[in-house]
């Protein structure tokens, strides 16, 4: 095995997902404790990023599922272990994993996934698909509302390791809101007739919940809103289009923006950051971004919110695909005072620096890698002594 430590990260593509964000966080971390990485995947946006990181991006199509591309990518992964030095492999999505699997087999490299989601597992057929991700030498469950879903639907796993995900406190706080941005301060003195901004952050697909909040905006007669909608629409121009005439017809204020690589500016104007997904989410980052941010939070009542939200902030928890219960949420943050949600959103950001703090997920990802590596040449020393004794004039 090299002596020199590389990792390599696969992942299907880096067009700004969770995931991907994650990805790029720990190929910083990588660069800035002097250990050299790589990441391989279908390409996107957020590959402009590596080069600052020195991290070489080996494009190939591990968003195919299709099963002749995920022995061809073992294949070309096997040849980029081998050439480039790889002495670790880290993948984050289910057909990757497949790849890296034969790939790991084939090289003698270890790898570990990092679990980011729920992933349908209603079936032997769909469990037998998943379990890539945990025939590793560790998986990382990313909240501990997925620790206990893969203990739950994988009894027989015993490598799991709970790392929270993370964001960045110093780079998400209100102070670096400026400009025309209003801080904290401001909005306890604004007008209380001036709109009430909520802002919805999320792909424009239809599992973020959009028609939910259409429908709860449409219960909502008394209240002047102001809805800012973000998201990437690449490829769904359609159901934009169409949400943007259903939007056209309420009676509040309605923005839709493309998607936006620094939020910091919507989540400073507004004054409740939405999420509305209609399945279950692992981590909603943009929930705790806002709470970082010292801004209310609504979302649903399932999956890690709970955990991810602060106990003083879940009054904005509403029951998941019910408009109505979504509209009450609304109507419940809008009548709050501003001493109420001065105390509130101020817990809301120490419950994100004491459990999400991104430092603390990416040191503890490469605490992780570090045994990974240990426990590598532990079994290469112990395979090779035992080669000796059964061979002693070799």
């Amino acid at each position: 095995m090299p002596t020199k430590k590389h990792v390599l990260q696969v992942i299907p593509a880096l067009h700004g997902g969770g995931a991907e964000r994650s990805t790029i966080e720990v190929a910083e971390q990588l660069y800035n404790t002097g250990i050299k990485s790589s990441i391989a995947s279908s390409g996107g946006l957020l590959s402009n990023e590596l080069s600052r990181l020195n991290c070489m991006h080996h494009r190939l199509p591990l968003d195919s599922k299709n099963l002749i591309t995920i022995v061809r990518n073992a294949l070309r992964l096997s040849r980029i272990i081998r050439e480039r030095g790889v002495t670790l492999i880290h993948v984050r999505s289910r057909a990757p994993a497949w790849s890296v699997l034969l790939a790991s087999r084939s090289t003698g490299i270890p790898y570990l996934s990092t679990f980011h989601g729920l992933y349908g597992h209603h079936n032997a057929a769909k469990r037998l698909y998943n379990s890539a991700m945990l025939r590793g030498a560790a998986c990382i469950a990313v909240s501990e509302f997925i620790e206990k879903h893969i203990y739950h639907q994988y009894p027989w796993a015993t490598n799991i390791k709970r790392i929270n995900r993370g964001v960045d406190t110093e780079y998400f706080k209100p102070s670096e809101v400026t400009g025309q941005h209003a801080s904290n301060e401001q909005k306890e003195k604004k007008d209380p007739d001036q709109n009430f901004t909520l802002l919805f952050p999320a792909r424009f697909t239809r599992l973020k919940g959009h028609e939910t909040l259409i429908a709860a905006l449409r219960l909502i007669k008394d209240i002047q809103l102001n809805i800012v909608l973000v998201g990437n629409n690449v490829g769904r121009e359609a159901y934009l289009n169409a949400l943007e005439q259903q939007l056209s017809e309420l009676p509040h204020q309605i923005a839709v923006h493309d998607h936006q690589t620094d939020l910091r500016p919507l989540y400073g104007q507004a004054d409740v950051v939405l999420s509305a997904s209609r399945k279950p989410e692992s981590f909603g980052r943009t929930v705790v971004e806002a709470q970082a941010m010292q801004r209310l939070v609504i979302a649903p009542d399932q999956g890690a919110n709970q955990d991810i939200i602060a106990p003083e902030l879940q009054e904005g928890l509403f029951t998941v695909n019910d408009p109505r219960s979504l509209a009450d949420a609304i109507r419940r943050l809008h009548a709050l005072n501003p001493e109420q949600t001065q105390e509130m959103v101020k817990a809301g950001r120490e419950h994100v620096k004491n459990k999400f703090q991104l430092q603390h997920m990416t040191e503890k990802t490469l605490e992780l890698y570090e045994q990974l590596w240990q426990d590598y040449a532990t079994l290469k020393r112990s395979v090779s002594n035992a080669s000796v004794n059964q061979n002693p004039h070799a």
